[in-house]
C-alpha cells in the first residue's frame, strides 16, 4: 500500500511507515481531532478490495476493542477511506520484539537439538536379538 507522509485517512494524518507484514502495514499517524500520536494498521493492497478480508479485519478490530487488558493494544477507531481499510490503535513506543523472539527461538532450537543429540548418544546399539543396529526397516 505504502501511504505517503501527509496522506489523510479521515481525521488521521500519516507520518511514517513503522512496519509491514503479510497482514498489513502499520503507520505512525497524528489524530488531528484529539492531537495525539496513534498507530494505524491498514490492509495490504492485495486484500484491499476483498470484501471478506475487510469483514474479517473489522471483526478482529471489534473483538480487540471489546477487550481491556494492559497487555493488549487499545483500538480507538476503525474505518475505510478512499478504498483503504484501517484500524486506529494506541501507539506504543519502544523496541520491536523480533530480536528477542529470534534469540528465544534460537535458544530453544539449540536446547532441543542438544537434547536430541544426547538421546541419540544413548541409543542402544541393536547388537542383541532383533539386530538391525538400531535401524528400522519398512516394507512398501
Amino acid at each position: 500500500m505504502n501511504l505517503e507522509e501527509g496522506t489523510d485517512l479521515g481525521p488521521y494524518s500519516i507520518r511514517e511507515l513503522l512496519g509491514s507484514g503479510g497482514m498489513g502495514e502499520v503507520y505512525r499517524a497524528k489524530d488531528t481531532r484529539l492531537k495525539r500520536e496513534v498507530a494505524i494498521k491498514v490492509l495490504p493492497k492485495h486484500l484491499g478490495d476483498d470484501p471478506k478480508a475487510h469483514a474479517r479485519f473489522q471483526r478482529e478490530a471489534q473483538s480487540v476493542a471489546a477487550l481491556s487488558h494492559p497487555n493488549i493494544l487499545a483500538i480507538h477507531d476503525f474505518g475505510r477511506e478512499n478504498g483503504v481499510s484501517f484500524a486506529v490503535m494506541e501507539l506504543l513506543e519502544g523496541e520491536t520484539l523480533r530480536p528477542g523472539m529470534v534469540f528465544l527461538f534460537t535458544q530453544q532450537a539449540q536446547h532441543w537439538l542438544g537434547s536430541q543429540v544426547e538421546l541419540l548418544g544413548r541409543r542402544p546399539s541393536g547388537s542383541g536379538k532383533g539386530g538391525g543396529g538400531g535401524r528400522v526397516a519398512a516394507r512398501a
